[in-house]
């Protein structure tokens, strides 16, 4: 959060929206790595998650957010990737409801 403040993350973003998706965003990866962790007992399948993650923000959402709108959609600080994780959340809280 300090990086987005000063502007060094995503400056192309809002600094207001920024730290806001950005904490959801944290906030819904925490309970995705959260219930990979209790699920197999095991902190391997978070670092794997958190790994992909960042691979496919870096290598794949950051260069699309090159448009001034872009940053807002995907990437890192997107509604859509929130979406995205939300969906997942919903999904493995259904899964966990049901066992």
């Amino acid at each position: 959060m300090p990086i987005i403040l000063s502007g060094q993350y995503q400056a192309s973003v809002n600094i207001i929206y920024g730290l806001i998706s950005f904490f959801i965003e944290v906030m819904i990866l925490t309970m995705i790595f959260c219930w990979s962790r209790k699920s197999s007992g095991s902190v391997i399948p978070a670092i794997i998650l958190h790994t992909t993650h960042n691979l496919v923000d870096q290598s794949y959402l950051q260069p699309l957010s090159t448009n001034a709108n872009v940053p807002y959609l995907s990437g890192e600080q997107g509604i859509i990737t929130i979406i995205v994780g939300t969906l997942m959340v919903i999904v493995l809280w259904l899964v966990e409801v049901k066992e």
